[in-house]
């Protein structure tokens, strides 16, 4: 194992094709909302919706053989709903908490060929949002409870952390852009589908009780890489 990477760090060492490397994703998720903290009601997990869309900028390293690295510095917008289900209230009861955030991290990333694989984290600050009940009371007789919330209401609400940590793990397959000018497919530039994996760490209230949120789906990226 030691050998390999040795001759892994020489090889990019020598033929390597580096600098300035960037990067626009754009994911949508399904959210999974795992309730946290001891709460005097039961809850239990809901399902929301996440996306939104970042900039990844930094430097990427490659290899005659296309196998790289990348450090790249995130910062973007993001969309994320917390949701909890209460089974014990007297008609079925879900409330969702939606955010909008900026969102601000750092995704290491190793590269192979046309696939990517990127592990990292940030955090995200709320600035806005927005919080859903949704009442059953029978098949046909239903409710919807809207309730805006803003800045001050986040931070008023919320732990004196209120921002959202967050990781994700990202894989990724680029199939390379056709560049017209040469007739040829282009190096430098490419599109990609692939898998995401997060875990957001939701705003908790002043008793600790709050919602996190696992995600998964899938992410478009476009990538813009060092060819020399």
């Amino acid at each position: 194992m030691k050998k390999f990477l040795l001759m892994l760090l020489m090889s990019t060492s020598v033929f390597a094709a580096s600098g300035f490397e960037a990067a626009v994703n754009v994911p949508f998720l399904l959210s999974i909302g795992i309730p946290i903290g001891n709460s005097a009601e039961k809850r239990e997990v809901a399902t929301g919706f996440n996306s939104g869309i970042t900039a990844q900028l930094g430097y990427g390293s490659y290899n005659e053989n296309g196998l790289g690295f990348s450090i790249l510095g995130e910062i973007g917008y993001a969309f994320n709903q917390f949701a909890n289900y209460f089974p014990n209230r007297e008609y079925k009861e879900s409330v969702t908490t939606s955010l909008h955030s900026l969102q601000l991290g750092i995704l290491p990333k190793f590269n192979m060929n046309h696939f990517s694989i990127g592990l990292g984290g940030g955090v995200k600050i709320p600035f806005s949002g927005y919080i859903v009940t949704y009442n059953e009371y029978s098949s046909s007789d239903y409710n919807y409870r809207y309730h805006d919330i803003n800045f001050g209401n986040i931070r008023d609400a919320y732990d004196q952390m209120f921002v959202i940590p967050y990781i994700k793990l990202t894989f990724d397959f680029y199939t390379p852009e056709f560049d017209r000018d040469s007739g040829t497919l282009s190096d430098s530039s490419d599109a990609g589908i692939g898998l995401y994996l997060g875990y957001d760490f939701g705003p908790k209230g002043k008793n600790n009780v709050g919602t996190d949120s696992f995600s998964i789906g899938a992410q478009f990226s476009f990538r813009l890489k060092p060819t020399n």
